[in-house]
């Protein structure tokens, strides 16, 4: 093996790393996301129907609902400080655009893998230079996005696992290079 080879080999090495990181941080991101924006609309349609109803209980001065329109008053104000101070809306906006930041970050890096590294007529120092700057871009990425909660990262794994994240053309791809494997084995 060649120092030459050598250099690519752990570069690529590299950057199936950044890729395999980048990839389960976005999954666990949108992950959260959908979580936030489901607790969101939830949140709010409960809040919304008891509002109502306690509206129309107070107007129709029901002598029976004297004590439940103040209850419900009460859960709604509940609800809606609980949705003024946890924002779910805002998080689940900021851990997709966070998701969004680490997608894009894998397919630079897949692009760089797969185009560019094999390209002989490219010096070692200016891939070393790319596998830097990218690996430099998913730090600063670390350091703005959201922590996503720890359960995030099971759902993220078996959606993974369930090939959610993988493309068609790239199973494909597997498929036919096991084929041809075989054929060079036989």
């Amino acid at each position: 093996m060649t120092e030459r080879s050598s250099t690519r080999e752990r570069i690529e090495a590299e950057a199936r790393r950044i890729e395999e990181d980048t990839l389960y941080t976005f999954k666990q991101l949108y992950e959260a996301a959908a979580s936030e924006r489901r607790r969101h609309y939830w949140v709010g349609s409960v809040t919304a129907v008891l509002s109502v109803i306690a509206g129309t209980s107070a107007l129709a001065k029901v002598h029976e609902w004297q004590v439940v329109v103040p209850a419900i008053s009460l859960i709604v104000t509940m609800l809606t400080a609980w949705i003024t101070f946890v924002k779910p809306a805002e998080r689940a906006r900021e851990y997709k655009e966070a998701a969004c930041d680490f997608q894009q970050l894998r397919e630079d890096t897949r692009i760089f893998r797969e185009i560019e590294l094999p390209r002989s007529d490219l010096e070692e120092a200016a891939l070393v230079e790319q596998i830097k700057a990218l690996s430099a871009r998913r730090a600063e990425l670390r350091k703005g996005s959201p922590q996503p909660p720890k359960w995030a990262y099971g759902r993220a794994k078996r959606a993974i696992e369930q090939g959610e994240a993988e493309y068609e053309v790239d199973s494909e791809a597997a498929a036919l290079r096991a084929r041809t494997q075989e054929g060079n084995d036989g």
